[in-house]
């Protein structure tokens, strides 16, 4: 019987509850719960393990250069940024409403660490990031183009939620090029946010 229901947890991709049905049920009957507390129990265990994988992904296709966290920040260093400034960002009104940030500053005071950081607690609140340096959005721009594809490659890019571009400003852009950058940024107003 339990083989049965395995397979039938497979058939309605419900992989999780497949591989962990045993343990549950030895857990249901060694604490007696009901029926129904049981099938919360299934639920919830789908649920929690879809959700924990669904980040893991997410967090692979933001392309993080690294994880940084706000936790790891070092607000006595930068004193223009606040605690209550970032609790405010992580309520993420500011995406929903698809608004911008912008991290100005000379090189060295955080920028980046705070728009990974930012990005890293979108993803653990399941919204599709992409991180980019400008000169890697701007290569894969320049590639989609000269193969004809850069449509797609917007499209593709627009499924996000969050958009990163680091790096902003600190080469030159080519003017035989300024055009895909401006495409993008004319495609996202009002429907992404991109910290910059």
């Amino acid at each position: 019987m339990i083989e049965t229901i395995k397979e039938k947890f497979k058939s309605i991709r419900c992989y999780h509850l497949a591989r962990s049905i045993e343990t549950l049920l030895e857990q249901a009957r060694n604490n007696e719960l009901s029926y129904l507390e049981y099938t919360q129990i299934l639920l919830d265990k789908e649920r929690q393990e879809r959700k924990t994988n669904r980040i893991k992904r997410y967090k692979k296709r933001a392309n993080f250069p690294a994880i940084k966290t706000f936790e790891e920040f070092d607000f006595t260093f930068q004193t223009s940024i606040t605690k209550r400034e970032i609790k405010e960002w992580q309520s993420f009104d500011w995406i929903e409403n698809r608004s911008n940030k912008i991290f100005m500053g000379p090189p060295g005071v955080g920028k980046t660490h705070l728009a990974i950081a930012l990005g890293y607690s979108a993803v653990l609140k399941q919204y599709k990031v992409k991180f980019y340096t400008m000169n890697k959005i701007m290569e894969d721009m320049i590639l989609a183009d000269d193969e004809n594809s850069f449509d797609e490659y917007l499209e593709k890019l627009l499924k996000k939620d969050l958009i990163i571009i680091d790096e902003l400003g600190y080469l030159p852009l080519n003017p035989k090029y300024s055009h895909l950058f401006f495409r993008l940024i004319n495609e996202c107003y009002e429907y992404r946010s991109l910290p910059k």
